[in-house]
């Protein structure tokens, strides 16, 4: 989940009635998500420091949301893993970019560091064969313009 900026855009309303388990490798990371929970409102939650490229959590779970991580690590044993924690559901967003990458900004402020490390694109349709090899089905895919002409 890492700092949980996605809450930003979808306020804490959306995960009322579920009870949460949020999940980053970094500890940081998950200290500025509970701050920004609690400037939510949000106090129903459990964080957990967990790596997704081998889940230490106990299944089952009944969803799981992973938000722009798969780029970030090994895609392939985070699938793996996914199918591991025996999720009911998996709602994945991945990015992608332009096919030029002409218009890609430079990252600033904590996001620089991806000049050093950048992510690497999770090609969509090897995403879907992965899942559907750990037993998951595609119900729906949805594809959004943001920044920099990316999806």
């Amino acid at each position: 989940m890492g700092t949980g900026q996605i809450l930003d855009y979808s306020g804490a309303g959306f995960l009322g009635g579920y009870r949460v388990t949020f999940t980053d490798i970094n500890r940081r990371f998950l200290d500025r998500l509970e701050e920004r929970l609690a400037r939510l409102g949000f106090d129903s939650y459990e964080t957990a420091i967990d790596d997704l490229e081998d889940s230490k959590l106990q299944p089952p779970w009944g969803g799981v949301v992973v938000v722009l991580v798969l780029e970030h690590i090994d895609w392939r044993k985070g699938v793996a893993s996914l199918g591991r924690l025996r999720a009911e559901r998996c709602y994945i967003v991945i990015q992608e970019n332009p096919p030029d990458g002409a218009h890609a900004r430079q990252p600033v402020g904590s996001m620089s560091i991806f000049q050093q490390v950048p992510p690497n694109p999770v090609p969509p349709e090897q995403l879907i064969d992965a899942m559907a090899a750990q037993r998951y089905k595609l119900i729906a895919r949805e594809s959004r313009l943001v920044a920099d002409e990316r999806r």
